[in-house]
């Protein structure tokens, strides 16, 4: 198998609750969804206003502005559920030449799922194309940021575009490789720098096709 460093995917997605959970796991209902565990501090403020309705009504307006209001306008991150990240499954593509995979025609790739080590460590990645003369253009950025990916074929300099004149031409012919795989795929190494852990979504054109491919990366454990 070719070897690789270093970046750490997860094919994994939890969602949401799909209803009321039983004490102590009740949860924050808002009128997007379910939120966040209610605290001994929600429970105060909810009984305290309770109270205040009954005997001293104009009090009820300022607990009702402390403790729903002032919490939504001055933490709304503590409400609103960011985005989720939902990566492509691997397939088991050529598994005995190049291990997991990840994409779909006529476009793969390949970095054997090794934890991230920071954004000056490239990750070493394969790209799995099937045979082809048409250029192949590989751009990528991140779903849940800013940030925009850079990609390196030695000799050349780093860029945010990945530039493969012709495939065929330039695959190298991985461990285990038939003859047969050979005339079907072509296989071209590069390395990517990934700023940041995240949701990244890589973009290989090859043509016309477009192939989208999301990743997620995370810390090394």
């Amino acid at each position: 198998m070719l070897p690789m460093s270093a970046v750490s995917i997860t094919d994994t997605n939890a969602g949401p609750p799909e209803g009321l959970a039983p004490w102590p796991s009740l949860r924050k209902a808002t009128w997007w969804g379910w939120q966040e565990p209610l605290q001994i501090s929600d429970l105060a403020g909810m009984l305290w206003c309770a109270m205040s309705c009954f005997t001293r009504p104009r009090v009820a307006g300022w607990v009702f502005a402390l403790t729903v209001a002032a919490p939504v306008s001055l933490f709304p991150s503590r409400l609103e559920r960011g985005p989720t990240c939902e990566p492509t499954r691997s397939q088991n593509l050529l598994s005995d030449v190049v291990g997991r995979a990840f994409g779909s025609h006529p476009a793969w790739m390949a970095d054997d799922d090794q934890p991230w080590q920071g954004g000056a460590h490239p990750v070493k990645t394969l790209w799995i194309l099937e045979r082809t003369s048409e250029e192949v253009r590989i751009q990528g950025r991140q779903l849940d940021g800013p940030g925009v990916l850079s990609f390196r074929r030695l000799p050349e300099a780093a860029s945010d575009t990945l530039v493969i004149r012709d495939p065929s031409r330039t695959t190298v012919i991985p461990g285990g490789a038939s003859a047969a795989v050979m005339r079907t795929y072509a296989f071209v190494p590069s390395y990517v720098f990934y700023p940041g852990p995240g949701c990244w979504e890589i973009v290989v054109g090859v043509g016309a096709h477009e192939t989208r491919i999301v990743r997620e990366v995370s810390f090394a454990r």
